[in-house]
């Protein structure tokens, strides 16, 4: 007898882009029988398929048809044969645009594999469903509905053994892809990764969010967590977190950002390196998704503090300060220069460069113009409404920033907005580790050059290898991907995005990640370096393992007392406690860290 290895269906091999299977018939119901309430039509399609299942019991079959389904539904809603048979046909079309694969199993495929599923469609649709897939390599497909028998009560894998030798099984449910395979001998994995993640089911069970909204968005999480798979963990874990955390928050983030431009009647957007790179080609997604925001001129524009900061300079007293701003030392050393004239007639030099490429750009007297980034005092904004306003194209510009912490005074006649504001979210407006969500591929821009007449900025390293080594391509992709599986849900199931739920959400997801990561997301981020001086020669990691010790420094610091000041510096506190104390009893640092950051917030506000 020929020897085989057997995979479960759903939730193994595909899954759909909805939390719930039952979330599809909401939307069957949504969609084409508007006279009753997608609620009812769903709590009605479950129950015919109860009833449909006990008849089918009563006449010696384990197994249903959708068309013993659909003519239980039928009885319900008192529809004729013609019409039920529309809406079931949808519900087969949407199960179909639903179904996703499950990058992680595919490598199980192979001419000697068998797909056995226990469902209620036929063999020749789920058949359809794979191709859609892109799964073609098997041997031969089982599906209970054909035989009236199911992998649960153990027939169909006897049916199956009377054919073939099954050396292994794999599949989620661990009583039909578990226990009964062991019953006849059949070696048995679980396969577990297709359970909820903590991010999915807080979105999902958050009853402050429309049913519609949480179904979709926690749908589109799972299916892209679960469509691209890493044999490192590291990288897993940065996919993971991408398609959970980080994709989620900027998605939300710059679809408030476009609603708020378009709505304030703006015609440019320049999205600031490096945090922009990343926010820029969501915006570029969600744009072409959305009519209303296709008129907004979008460009990513090469900025830094050490860009900006100088061209600022026109006198004496703005030497003084500028020290302090760029927090260094000495001007003179960093910049090479060494008396205030020079300093000026660099500054001046810096300057017109400057003005010739955002010129270039598009920066003009007559625009509306808007640039995007993530935070956290202001200052890139008011350093390029100075210079424009030095050089006579000044006209006024509108910011969007995650947050502003103790931000700089608006310059002229510019407006900022902000998606979080300090109070109450202070919690959640981690600067190292967003900014590290918004990681870009290339280097710090240091200067500008000119060639052929045309500005270009010129970089410290053309590619941000620390970064990429880390991983960071690998988020990028896990966020694109989840915003293209969310954009097509938004589309398909037809949801109405609004602004509090987007940050709801986001508070949801980053309060669990930043507040209470786990071990391995800890030791993942936390091995990033943060580069808080302009110049990029101060380096920390985001968080670190430290002795008891400091970690209790940690809870306690104060500046004044150095003797409750840390020996490193801590950029994520959460991270190192995870990183630093057992199991059992980070839970109590973690609660206690909490209560510090609530005292933080009330004397930041």
């Amino acid at each position: 007898m020929e020897i085989v290895n057997s995979i479960d269906l759903f939730d193994t091999l595909i899954t759909r882009d909805l939390y719930s299977p039952k979330d599809l018939f909401y939307f069957v119901g949504k969609k084409n029988l508007k006279e009753i309430d997608p609620i009812l039509f769903q709590k009605i399609r479950i129950k015919a398929e109860e009833t449909a299942r006990k008849k089918a019991i009563k006449n010696g079959k384990e197994e249903v048809s959708i068309e013993e389904i659909y003519e239980e539904l039928r009885k319900n809603l008192n529809l004729d044969f013609d019409k039920i048979d529309k809406i079931m046909k949808a519900e087969i079309e949407m199960e179909k645009e639903a179904c996703v694969p499950v990058a992680d199993n595919l490598k199980f495929l192979s001419d000697k594999t068998i797909i056995v599923s226990d469902f209620y469609l036929s063999k020749d649709i789920i058949s359809e469903i794979l191709k859609k897939c892109g799964i073609f390599k098997y041997k031969e497909l089982f599906v209970s509905s054909e035989f009236g028998v199911t992998k649960i009560s153990g027939k169909l894998f006897g049916y199956i053994m009377s054919k073939y030798c099954i050396g292994k099984h794999i599949g989620d449910n661990k009583v039909s892809d578990v226990k009964i395979p062991k019953k006849f001998n059949i070696p048995a994995e679980h396969y577990r990764n297709s359970l909820p993640s903590r991010y999915e089911k807080a979105i999902y069970y958050c009853n402050q969010i429309p049913y519609d909204f949480r179904s979709t968005l926690a749908g589109a999480m799972k299916a892209t967590r679960l469509s691209l798979a890493y044999d490192d963990l590291h990288f897993q874990t940065i996919h993971n977190v991408s398609a959970n955390v980080v994709g989620p928050f900027l998605f939300s983030y710059v679809y408030w950002v476009l609603y708020k431009a378009n709505e304030v009647g703006l015609e440019k957007l320049f999205f600031l390196s490096r945090d922009g790179q990343i926010l820029s080609e969501i915006a570029h997604k969600i744009s072409n998704s959305f009519n209303e925001f296709k008129n907004i001129k979008m460009k990513y524009l090469y900025v830094s503090r050490k860009t900006l900061y100088l061209p600022t300079i026109v006198n004496d007293k703005d030497i003084t300060l500028i020290p302090k701003v760029l927090k260094i030392d000495n001007f003179e050393k960093e910049f090479n220069i060494s008396s205030n004239q020079d300093i000026l007639k660099t500054a001046k030099e810096k300057r017109e460069k400057l003005i010739g490429y955002l010129l270039q750009e598009g920066f003009d007297k007559d625009s509306k113009i808007g640039v995007v980034d993530v935070g956290w005092r202001g200052r890139l904004q008011f350093c390029i409404s100075k210079v424009l306003d030095l050089a006579g194209f000044y006209n006024g510009i509108t910011g969007f920033y995650v947050g502003l912490i103790n931000p700089v005074p608006v310059f002229g006649k510019d407006k900022r907005y902000t998606f979080f504001s300090t109070k109450n979210n202070y919690h959640i407006l981690s600067a190292p580790i967003i900014e590290t969500f918004c990681g870009a591929t290339h280097g710090l821009t240091i200067d500008y050059g000119i060639l052929n007449d045309k500005f270009y900025p010129i970089l410290k390293e053309k590619e941000n290898l620390e970064m990429i080594n880390w991983g960071l391509k690998v988020q990028q992709e896990s966020v694109k991907l989840f915003c293209d599986l969310f954009l097509n849900n938004i589309q398909k199931y037809e949801i109405i995005l609004n602004l509090e739920d987007l940050q709801k959400i986001s508070r949801i997801v980053l309060n669990l990640f930043i507040n209470n990561p786990t071990k391995i997301e800890a030791k993942t981020y936390g091995s990033i370096s943060h580069y808080p001086d302009v110049n990029e020669k101060e380096k920390f990691s985001l968080a670190d393992k430290v002795g008891y010790i400091d970690t209790i420094r940690l809870l306690l610091e104060l500046k004044k007392f150095k003797f409750l000041t840390p020996r490193k510096k801590n950029l994520w506190r959460e991270g190192t406690i995870v990183l630093s104390i057992p199991k059992p009893f980070y839970k109590i640092f973690l609660t206690a860290l909490w209560a510090r950051k609530k005292v933080e917030e009330k004397l930041l506000t």
